[in-house]
């Protein structure tokens, strides 16, 4: 039970924003707008994500910190080699390293698992008001296999902390082996395509034997509340 909920936040990472650029990735044409990845070669940011998981009524919620560090190794033909490093709250504490190709339409090619999500954009331009799907890994650090779908809606740009954002609002849900629904709001970078924020609530219903478990240890519980924000460093 604990290494299910306590690494949900693992498989909910998103990416935060750089500095802001005179190039920017996202576009007006139109009344919509198009979006680009603006990864250039020697970048390098950690991402920092935080889940509060409430495990117990009345009880503090338990939290994990996990940082993942990016590190654009290369671009050739608009393609970037992008390393990524991370540890595993339930792994013996070595970092682990995997390497993405990314293209500027944030279509992978390499290792899977939810660090690739960072890279999530639209497939097409948007409109304020319009919304774009997609399906997000919640593999990976000992959390519960499977993918959500994520809806994102497009809110238009925004001037947040002094920077030019894409602002979204953001709707999960994951069904099968563990059923979960989120909501919350994202914010995407204009200078280069990429989340400068992410700020999810979400609540995991138990399955009969998770609830009996719990029962059985005195706690009557029947749902999961976990938030989980993303911040650039």
């Amino acid at each position: 039970m604990k290494t299910s909920f306590f690494t949900l936040g693992v498989a909910l990472i998103s990416l935060g924003a750089g500095s802001a650029s005179s190039h920017a990735q996202i576009t007006k044409q139109g009344d919509r707008y198009v979006f680009r990845l603006g990864l250039k070669k020697g970048m390098k940011f950690t991402l920092e994500t935080v889940s509060e998981v409430s495990m117990s009524p009345g009880q503090p919620p338990m939290k994990l910190n996990l940082p993942v560090k990016f590190h654009v190794l290369d671009v050739k033909n608009g393609i970037a080699k992008v390393e990524i490093e991370s540890t595993s709250p339930m792994g013996n504490g070595k970092p682990q390293k995997s390497v993405l190709n990314v293209k500027p339409n944030g279509q992978l090619d390499g290792a899977a698992g939810p660090a690739s999500n960072a890279f999530i954009i639209p497939s097409k331009p948007l409109k304020p008001g319009e919304a774009y799907r997609t399906q997000t890994s919640m593999g990976g650090g000992g959390a519960p296999g499977g993918n959500a779908d994520v809806t994102y809606i497009f809110r238009g740009i925004q001037n947040v902390g002094g920077k030019q954002v894409a602002a979204f609002d953001v709707r999960m849900v994951l069904s099968g082996m563990m059923s979960m629904q989120g909501s919350g709001k994202q914010y995407m970078s204009v200078a280069d395509g990429i989340v400068v924020s992410s700020d999810l609530t979400l609540t995991v219903n138990l399955s009969k034997e998770q609830r009996e478990a719990l029962a059985k240890q005195g706690q009557n519980m029947s749902k999961v509340g976990t938030k989980v924000t993303v911040r650039r460093k």
